[in-house]
C-alpha cells in the first residue's frame, strides 16, 4: 500500500532543505574516495558522486553524474517505485544489475539501496555493488537444472521421495500420485516392498556405503493386490558431522516393461507346456555352473530324466494324457528339488536337473529320493481307457479322453487303464558318461557329479 501511495506521487516535486543538499555533497565527497564500488543519489534520485571502483569496473554505463537513476540504468523500470520508497520512507532494498563490458562479457552486480537519514529527513540514497558474477551463474544453472529436473519428472512419471532420518519427516516431489501412496512408510522403509522381495532388498542395503548410489527393482506391497513393479534408485546422504542425514529415492514404475520382459523370456527360455526352462536356457545355466566347478572349484551335479514308454502313452492314450503326464512330472521335480536348481524340459518326454552348491554325493542322492517318493505315492493317470487299433472312437470314447486327473472325480479306476505315473518311476542306475545314446535306459534317472573342473565320469556312483 505504501508503494502505491508513493506511485501517485512521483510528479509531486518535494524541495530538500538546504541542510540536507550540505550533507548530501559532504557525503559525495567521502564516497569518492571509498576502497570499493560505491555510488550516491540526491533526494531527486539524480547521481552526484561515485567512487573510482565504481567508475573503473563500469557500473551502470548509461548513468552520468547529475543523470537521474532510473533513466541512466541503475534500476528497471519497475523498481522505480521500491527506489522512490527508500528515498521516501527509508526502506532499504537490493537488486541484482546485470552489465556487458565492451568486450562483450557480462558481469552481473548486486546492488544495494539504503537512505542517509538526518533527522528523520533522506538528504541522499547510498548505492554499494557487489560482483557475483559466479554466484548468479551458479544460481542460474542451478534453476536450469531444477527445471529439467521439473520436466523430467513430469515427463516420466517419477517420483522423488526424500527422507530426513534425524526429524523422520518425509517428503514427495514428482507427477506420479498413484506410487505416492505406496512408497510411504512409517517406520522401515522396506516396509513398502512386497515380501517376497524384502529379504533380497534388506541384502543390498546391508551391503550399500554411506553416499553410495544403489539401483532396486522390486514389486510394492498393495493392499489391493494389485501386482506393481518399480525401479528405484536410493542414496543416503552424510551431513557436515559425517553422520547420515538424509535419505532419497527416486521411483518408477516399471510394471509394463516387467511385464514385456517376463513375456520375451517366457518365449526364448520357457518351454511352453510345463513352464520350465528349456534347452536353451538349460543349455546355458550350465555352461555358468562348468565354469564355476573350473574356476572356483564349486561342485555341482547333473541328473537326467526320461519317461519309460512315453511314446505307447501318446499312441493309446493320445496326446493330451501325454501332455498332462508331462506337467505333472514338471510339477514333481519343482517340488522335489531346490527353488534354486535348474529344473528343465530339454524336449519330448526329456528333462534335466542342475543341482548347484553340492558339498558332497549325498546332496545329490536326497533330492533323487525324495523324488522317487513322490513317484511312488501317484497312482494313476485318468484319461480314458486305451482304444484298439481299428474302432472308431464315439461320444463316450470322447467323454472319457477328457477326463481329469486321479483324485478330482469319483469311481474306481479301470483295470485296464495304463498306469502312466508308474512308467516314470526310475530306477536309480550308475551313469558315469556325460552323454547317452538316444533311446537307451528310458524311464531311468541318470546322477551325474563334477567338482572342481573334473569330467563327471571320475564321480560316478550308484545310487
Amino acid at each position: 500500500m505504501k508503494i502505491e501511495a508513493l506511485a501517485v506521487r512521483r510528479d509531486v516535486k518535494v524541495e530538500p532543505s538546504e541542510r540536507a543538499l550540505a550533507r548530501a555533497r559532504a557525503f559525495g565527497e567521502f564516497i569518492r574516495e571509498m576502497p570499493f564500488a560505491a555510488a550516491l543519489l540526491d533526494r531527486d534520485l539524480s547521481l552526484i558522486a561515485v567512487s573510482r571502483d565504481w567508475a573503473a569496473q563500469g557500473i551502470a554505463p548509461g548513468l552520468a553524474i547529475g543523470g537521474e537513476a532510473a533513466a541512466g540504468g541503475l534500476v528497471a523500470s519497475e523498481d522505480a517505485a521500491a527506489l522512490l520508497a527508500c528515498a521516501e520512507e527509508g526502506l532499504a532494498f537490493s537488486r541484482y544489475l546485470p552489465v556487458t563490458d565492451e568486450a562483450g562479457v557480462q558481469r552481473v552486480w548486486r546492488t544495494e539501496f539504503s537512505a542517509c537519514r538526518d533527522d528523520d529527513e533522506t538528504y541522499a540514497v547510498m548505492v554499494t555493488a557487489r560482483d557475483v558474477t559466479g554466484y548468479a551463474e551458479s544460481v542460474l544453472r542451478a534453476e536450469r537444472d531444477r527445471q529439467r529436473l521439473t520436466m523430467a519428472l513430469e515427463l516420466d512419471d517419477l517420483l522423488v521421495r526424500e527422507y530426513d532420518l534425524r526429524t523422520q519427516e518425509m517428503y514427495f516431489s514428482g507427477h506420479a500420485p498413484e506410487l505416492q501412496k505406496y512408497c510411504t512408510f512409517k517406520e522401515d522403509p522396506l516396509e513398502i516392498v512386497h515380501p517376497d522381495d524384502r529379504q533380497r532388498c534388506a541384502d543390498l542395503v546391508a551391503s550399500r556405503r554411506l553416499g553410495e548410489a544403489r539401483v532396486f527393482e522390486f514389486k510394492l506391497k498393495r493392499d489391493d493386490g494389485v501386482e506393481t513393479w518399480v525401479r528405484s534408485v536410493g542414496k543416503v546422504f552424510v551431513g557436515q558431522d559425517g553422520q547420515p542425514e538424509k535419505l532419497v529415492n527416486l521411483f518408477k514404475d516399471i510394471t509394463d516393461r516387467r511385464r514385456q520382459t517376463e513375456a520375451i523370456e517366457t518365449l526364448a527360455f520357457k518351454d511352453p507346456l510345463t513352464g520350465l526352462p528349456n534347452r536353451t536356457l538349460f543349455q546355458h545355466r550350465f555352461q555358468e555352473a562348468v565354469a564355476a566347478s573350473e574356476t572356483l572349484g564349486e561342485m555341482f551335479g547333473l541328473i537326467m530324466i526320461d519317461v519309460d514308454h512315453f511314446k505307447d502313452i501318446n499312441d493309446t492314450l493320445g496326446h493330451d494324457a501325454g501332455d498332462a503326464l508331462l506337467k505333472r512330472l514338471a510339477g514333481m521335480l519343482q517340488h522335489a528339488f531346490r527353488a534354486g536348481d535348474t529344473v528343465a524340459r530339454l524336449g519330448g518326454d526329456e528333462f534335466a536337473v542342475i543341482l548347484r552348491g553340492l558339498h558332497g554325493e549325498v546332496d545329490m542322492i536326497r533330492p533323487i529320493e525324495a523324488l522317487q517318493d513322490l513317484l511312488h505315492g501317484q497312482r494313476q493317470h485318468r484319461s480314458g481307457p486305451a482304444r484298439r487299433p481299428g474302432r472308431r472312437s464315439g461320444p463316450h470314447d470322447q467323454e472319457r479322453r477328457h477326463r481329469p486327473l486321479s483324485g478330482q472325480g469319483g469311481g474306481p479306476e479301470p483295470q485296464h487303464r495304463i498306469r502312466a505315473v508308474d512308467a516314470v518311476r526310475g530306477r536309480a542306475a550308475p551313469r558315469a558318461a556325460a552323454r547317452r545314446p538316444r533311446g537307451a535306459d528310458r524311464g531311468r534317472v541318470h546322477p551325474l557329479l563334477s567338482a572342481g573342473g573334473r569330467h563327471p565320469r571320475e564321480q560316478g556312483r550308484r545310487l
